[in-house]
Parts: C-alpha cells; structure tokens; sequence
C-alpha cells in the first residue's frame, strides 16, 4: 500500500528503528536512572538541579519531577492531582 509515494510498510520499519534523536534521550534516562540510585532517591536532589547533575535535559518532565523532588515528592505531587480531579467530579455529580 502507498500513500503519497510512501510505502506503508517501509514506512513503519523506519519508525520502529532508532533515530539519531533517540540515542541522545536514551542517555538523558540513562543519567536520569544513574543520578536517582547515586542521589537520594526518596527526597531527591532539590528543584532546579538536574542539569547541575546531568549536564543534560531529561525529555521528560516525570523523570526531571522525580529526580528533583525525589519518590516522596512525586507521590506528594500525584496524591494532590488525585485529590483535586476527585473534588472537581464530585462537584458535577459525575462520581
């Protein structure tokens, strides 16, 4: 099949494969994985910190939440959200 002169088939095996941006993110997680089981993993190593660790961004704002504020502030983060989408569907009777 082929839309607009693309194979569909050779299409999806590009996309299964690496990119050369997926090598870069893979080691922003590789150093993410390394500075939470070096650092303090329950507290975390304090907002605004990653790059100082990693020299690099995490490409993903759970994994930089996690690292900055550690477990704790993480489940303090998640309990919040859980709490307040609770109140507000309650509020409209949905629950």
């Amino acid at each position: 099949m082929s839309l607009l002169g693309i194979s569909l088939k050779d299409f999806i095996l590009a996309r299964l494969g690496l990119q050369s941006y997926d090598v870069g993110r893979f080691e922003a997680q590789r150093k993410f994985v390394h500075i939470l089981s070096s650092a303090n993993a329950f507290f975390g190593i304090g907002p605004g910190n990653y790059e100082l660790y990693s020299r690099m961004a995490t490409h993903s704002l759970y994994a930089r939440y996690i690292g900055e504020r550690g477990l704790f502030g993480f489940s303090l983060f998640v309990m919040f959200w859980v709490i307040v989408l609770k109140k507000l569907l309650k509020s409209r009777s949905i629950l």
